[in-house]
């Protein structure tokens, strides 16, 4: 072959080794764009799958806090309801504290009036063997003066007598016995002996008063 035939043919076949370098080149290029288009897949599907977890996580999260809101909204609901319920029997309470406290002053309310009634009546029964004492000693000495029951003037002595010692009785200056009939019919019980007064008693409006009551 003529050297410049050998010439052109050397140049074709660097022409198509560079060629086929290049193509190489590009092949090897676009596997790495592959590679790196697969890497960049994984990594989102990855990132993916993590941002589904963490959006599940989180999404568990929001069910339990709104849980614990809810147990933690009934557990205030049921302190309030304690509370409440609390409230209720301690005034319950109170109301049966006063009741009882009225029951006893009550029951102290009527023992003191038992022991007044009883105080009195051993003091009317004192003030009746005083003056039934009294009023013996009276007569004794009437009749040993000489004076008869049976007369006028016994009977008068003998009224005079009881006036006397319940005047001596209850230490008084003054005083008077009336009759439980009106036998004059002038709207007054009669008198039947005074001691004491310096006007005559019978019409006084104080003693008929007191007489009636």
């Amino acid at each position: 072959m003529e050297a410049g035939a050998w010439v052109g043919l050397g140049g074709a076949l660097l022409a198509a080794l560079a060629a086929l370098r290049a193509l190489a080149q590009a092949r090897a290029a676009l596997a790495e764009r592959e590679a790196e288009r697969e890497r960049l897949r994984v990594q989102l599907d990855a990132e993916r799958t993590e941002g589904e977890r963490e959006r599940e996580r989180l999404r568990t999260q929001l069910e339990e806090t709104q849980a614990e809101r809810a147990e933690s909204e009934h557990g205030r609901d049921r302190l309030r309801a304690q509370v409440e319920q609390g409230e209720a029997e301690r005034a319950e309470g109170e109301r049966d504290r006063e009741r009882l406290r009225a029951k006893v002053e009550q029951r102290e309310a009527e023992l003191r009036h038992r022991r007044e009634l009883v105080e009195r009546l051993s003091r009317a029964r004192r003030a009746e063997r005083e003056f039934n004492m009294e009023l013996r000693a009276q007569l004794e000495h009437a009749h040993r003066a000489g004076a008869s029951p049976g007369d006028a003037d016994g009977d008068e002595d003998a009224r005079n007598l009881v006036l006397r010692a319940a005047i001596a009785l209850v230490d008084a200056e003054k005083g008077l016995l009336l009759s439980r009939t009106d036998s004059d019919r002038d709207g007054d019980l009669d008198l039947v002996t005074s001691e004491g007064f310096e006007q005559d008693p019978e019409h006084s409006v104080l003693v008929q008063r007191f007489a009636h009551e």
